[in-house]
């Protein structure tokens, strides 16, 4: 493995986090993600009446590709901001990494929302929750080992 001078100025007053932090910090950015996901979504199918079967889960999709973006950058910014901050076309490719990661956790939330909603007519906030703990158990592994490297 090289090192170059660079890198170390650029690294040079991080202060690296223990695993416990880390899972901590992982913790509490995936509570104001989901927070941020039921704020997007109660919009969508309260405010804007978007509760048709049909809207309601074009509504789910797009809350959840909007967290998602909303996670990357906290994420970015402070679970793992021991990390060299990307710019310009690394930035881009790091977030395409991001979204690709994430491209399991978008089927399984889409597939259970639209599951829950048409079979068991499940509150869609309840049915949020459901799918946000079913993929944050899949995301902290892939975000911690391909994404945000040390």
């Amino acid at each position: 493995m090289e090192v170059h001078i660079k890198d170390l100025e650029l690294n040079a007053d991080k202060v690296f986090l223990t695993h416990k932090e880390r899972v901590i910090r992982f913790i509490l950015i995936g509570l104001i993600s989901a927070a941020f996901n039921f704020l997007l979504i109660y919009v969508f199918i309260d405010l804007f009446r978007m509760n048709s079967t049909l809207l309601k889960n074009i509504s789910n999709f797009i809350a959840l590709i909007l967290s998602i973006l909303f996670a990357f950058f906290l994420h970015r910014a402070w679970t793992w901001r021991d990390c060299v901050f990307e710019k310009g076309y690394k930035l881009l490719k790091q977030l395409i990494l991001f979204y690709s990661s994430n491209t399991l956790a978008i089927v399984i939330r889409t597939v259970s929302f639209a599951f829950f909603d048409y079979f068991f007519k499940l509150n869609y906030i309840l049915n949020v929750a459901i799918g946000i703990g079913i993929a944050s158990l899949l995301n902290y592994v892939v975000y911690d080992r391909a994404i945000f490297k040390r």
